[in-house]
């Protein structure tokens, strides 16, 4: 027997963030068809969709460059690409984030972190956080990013 993991009530939990991409296709069919034209001519009729896909280049159209696949074909014939990394990060990886992208007045490469994305972030910065502590957020928002703030202050 199936037990249902979902308790009564959230199915109906809206994923507003996904639902985005829904809104998007909806306005392109009510476009009309628009002809190809010549590359660099602009159409007098609506502009095309611009697809952002949620983060997603590949999704987008961009293409991997040849050299950065070359790099992970590369990196993943070494025995060390298989082992963990280190807790905050490669530091030579640090080092170019502290050099290119921020300020030693600022802040130290000590204070540069590395996350296994967005979600494991927030899940470390409210852990990190006094339960009083408010953080203000983008709306709409992944579900689990909402989730995590709601989990930090007991909501």
């Amino acid at each position: 027997m199936r037990t249902n993991l979902i308790k009564e009530g959230d199915e109906q939990l809206r994923y507003e963030i996904r639902e985005i991409v829904e809104v998007a296709n909806e306005i392109v069919a009510m476009l009309p068809e628009l002809p190809a034209l010549p590359d660099g001519a602009e159409s007098a009729g609506n502009p095309p969709m611009i697809w952002e896909n949620i983060g997603d280049p590949v999704a987008k159209g961009e293409r991997i460059p040849q050299w950065m696949k070359q790099v992970v074909q590369d990196a993943s014939a070494e025995d060390r690409a298989y082992a963990y990394s280190p807790t905050r990060g490669d530091l030579e990886a640090r080092r170019f984030v502290m050099e290119h992208y921020s300020d030693d007045r600022i802040c130290s490469v000590d204070d540069i972190i590395f996350f296994n994305g967005l979600g494991d972030a927030i899940n470390k910065l409210f852990s990190t956080l006094h339960t009083a502590a408010r953080v203000i957020g983008p709306n709409p928002t992944y579900p689990s990013h909402a989730t995590a703030e709601a989990i930090h202050h007991g909501g």
